[in-house]
Parts: C-alpha cells; structure tokens; sequence
C-alpha cells in the first residue's frame, strides 16, 4: 500500500463536478489498494482577510449591522454553500492542515510516497495563477514520485507561450515527473510541444470509476406523475439560451429544471445537494449544460444531452471527449437553432456503442494509472 497525495479542485465551493471528480479518483485508488488524501490548497487571500475583519469590526454596532445586512442581501445571492462541505465530509478525505499559498506548501514536510496531480483544469493558468508552480509540484523533491492523472489545460493551447520564463520553469518541474495523462488529446500535443515530455491520454476519473459509484451516491426520486424531463446546468444564461428552453418546452411537451440552483425566495436561490443534483442528471430524460463534468455524468446514465458552446470556458475539452466516444459533434449547439434542435431531439444518441467504448477505454486508463504508481 502506497501513501499518496492528491492535489486538485476538490474545495471548490461551487463546481459540482470538482468535487464528484476528486471522490471519484479516491475511490480508484482505493480500489487499486492505496491510501490517498487531497492536499488542502487555497490561494492566500489577503483582502478577504481585511475584509472578514472590517465585517466583524462594523457588526459591534446597531448601524454597522444594518449596513452588513445591506451588504449581504446585495452581494451574497447564492446560499447553501455549505453542501460541498457535507459532501467532502462524508466522501473525500484530505489533509489535516489548509495551505493557503506557496509558502505554507514550502514549509512544511509531506511524508507521502507518491502525488498525483489531476484531475480537472489543473493546469490552466487562469485558474491557479500564482499558485501554478504547486500544481507542477514545485514543493517536492525528486525523491517523491510525481505523476499526473487526466490533468487539463483548459484549452487547446499553452496559455503562457508568450512567457518564456514561466514556461521555463513549469517545465523543468514537469520533466521530473515519473508518468503524465492528461484528460484532452490536445493536452498530448501540448505536452510534446512545449515540454518536451510524453503524455498519455486517459478518462476523466468520473468516467473511470463508472455508473455504479455514482449510483450509490445520488437520491434518485421517482415522480408520483411521469412527464417528460429537461434539466439544465448552465453556468452562464443568456437570453438565447433561455429562449431555447422555452421552445424545447413549448413544442415537445418537455418539464425543465434548472439544476444549477434552487430558488429560495424572490431573489435568492440556493445551490443543492451535491446527491441530489447527482439524482436530477440520473433521472431526467434530457440534459443542457456546458458542463464538461454534466456531459460526463450525461453520458454515465445513458442520457439524451446537448452542450451549450461556451468558448470562454474552453470549448476543446467537450470536443475532445466527443471524440473519445465516437460522439457527432453536432451534439455541440452554438445558438438557438430550431432545425437543429429537433434534429438532436429526435436522433437518440447510440449508447450501446458508448457503453462498449467505455469499458475500453476504462480498462486503457486503469492500466496507465496502475503502472504510472507500481513502477
């Protein structure tokens, strides 16, 4: 049994698919009979810090209070938070100790054998910033093996080629690696290109683990009246979107839901259970999203889905999973396109191909992981 660290998104506190992922290679390298944690990293956060203070400073008093209240009900719509900490609690274990920043990691002692960086957008600039040198594990010697497990850049290219410095160093730090997967086929090429190292190109880890484990985690309810069901997850709603709903609704008789959130009241709403959005995706009849981890779980469940192009959150890594499932790209939706839509409506997606393709490719990706940690 090897004692191995994990570092990836699994704190997010408001990406469901963050979150399933990282249970979802737990419970892979339990399986393969290890012990593992999540590395509990966090960006040092200076101004939050004054912020947490002047909040508790102005609450002392009746107006400060009143002007907190204000505040609140302005900035902070979106309740319910606390439901990807009762999810961690009950299905991901991590470290005992929060790093928040490169130097809490510098100066403290991991006695892990083994780290494993993946999955998720981990290595796209963008979103680890500063903290870009930890996700190369810069704060490990070479005496601890490193490897990646479907880790993304986000994009179909290198986001910092235009800083040869950057790319110098997070370079040198990758060529230490003992093995490395990435979750795109573009991530091969980048891989190659920029630094001159070879990947290999694996499943996600929800995909990995299988239907069975998410089965067991998700509260499936059966609705007393049986209708057709459209549930959505989108991350950013425009009007063409919306009026897209509508007409899905209007002509194929359809009951939507958005997933995403629950409303509260009038102007709150709510993120839900991480097992019950599980439960919606399970038990509907068609999904939207421009999800990458809503098209996989889609995909888990043999649902009929299409994804809402979102190229600002980087449109090759649902293209590229497409592939890897034979999948039409016409699955992709740009715009609101009646024709289209009731082409997709209507041409149900070959899941028995899927299915097949699946165990395949699970069995290539187990393979990869096994070897990467026994060798």
């Amino acid at each position: 049994m090897k004692r191995i660290g994990v570092l990836n998104f699994f704190n997010s506190n408001q990406n469901y698919g963050a979150v399933l992922q990282a249970a979802a290679l737990q419970e892979v390298l339990k399986g393969l009979g290890h012990s593992s944690e999540h590395i509990d990293l966090v960006r040092a956060d200076p101004d939050a810090s004054l912020m947490r203070k002047y909040f508790k400073k102005i609450k002392k008093n009746k107006l400060g209070r009143l002007f907190y209240s204000c505040i609140k009900t302005v900035y902070f719509q979106i309740l319910g938070k606390s439901v990807f900490d009762q999810f961690r609690n009950k299905y991901i274990v991590s470290s005992t100790i929060r790093y928040e920043g490169m130097q809490d990691l510098e100066k403290n002692y991991f006695d892990y054998e083994i780290v494993v960086v993946g999955s998720d957008q981990v290595w796209r600039l963008k979103y680890i910033k500063e903290l870009a040198p930890a996700y190369f594990f810069s704060f490990l010697g070479s005496s601890v093996k490193k490897i990646s497990y479907a880790a993304s850049f986000g994009l179909d290219r290198w986001e910092a080629e235009k800083d040869s410095d950057l790319t110098k160093i997070l370079k040198k730090y990758l060529q230490d690696f003992s093995a490395i997967s990435v979750r795109e086929d573009s991530g091969v090429n980048i891989c190659n290109d920029i630094f001159d190292v070879e990947a290999h190109h694996v499943l996600d880890p929800t995909l990995l683990i299988g239907r069975s484990f998410f089965e067991q985690i998700a509260k499936i309810k059966v609705p007393s009246v049986r209708s057709r069901k459209l549930v959505y997850y989108k991350l950013d709603k425009s009007d063409d979107f919306k009026d897209m709903v509508r007409f899905i609704e209007d002509q194929y008789g359809f009951e939507s839901e958005d997933i995403y959130h629950k409303t509260v009241s009038k102007k709150k709403k709510a993120y839900r259970p991480v097992e019950d959005w599980l439960g919606l995706i399970a038990s509907s009849d068609l999904v939207i999203t421009d999800s990458y981890h809503c098209v996989c779980f889609s995909m888990l469940f043999n649902k009929d889905f299409f994804y809402f192009a979102n190229k600002d959150r980087g449109l090759s890594r649902v293209e590229s999973l497409l592939h890897m499932f034979d999948v039409p790209k016409d699955r992709i939706v740009h715009n609101f396109n009646k024709e289209q839509l009731t082409s997709l409506i209507q041409l149900k997606i070959d899941y028995a191909h899927i299915n097949r393709r699946l165990v395949v490719l699970q069995e290539e990706s187990l393979r990869f992981l096994k070897s990467a940690i026994d060798f």
